[in-house]
């Protein structure tokens, strides 16, 4: 059994906007009854998806997220990063429902 794992590395406060509105598409709209017969990509695929529906203002114009910040995908982990800083914001995992980290 498969588990989607999120990780996030800031307090709630400090959340910008985009990251709460992605967390929320997530929680509502992720397919989670189907996660075991998915593959890790089409996971993922899934989170850029909601990604680019999601639009930021920057000086004036809109762009879509996945063109603002940067996203990493190493073996089952999908990062994406703050948009100033290039810091870790959240973590999304594949693992092992009740497995060992």
């Amino acid at each position: 059994m498969k588990e989607l794992k999120i990780k996030t590395f800031m307090i709630d406060s400090k959340r910008p906007y985009w990251l709460l509105q992605l967390l929320y598409e997530v929680g509502q709209w992720f397919p989670f009854e189907e996660i075991n017969e998915m593959s890790c990509d089409r996971c993922f695929s899934w989170i850029e998806n909601a990604m680019d529906r999601i639009t930021l203002v920057k000086r004036n114009s809109r762009y879509r997220l996945t063109d603002c910040v940067r996203k990493e995908i190493k073996d089952n982990k999908l990062t994406i990063y703050t948009l100033y800083k290039d810091n870790p914001m959240v973590e999304f995992e594949i693992a092992e429902k009740g497995g060992a980290k």
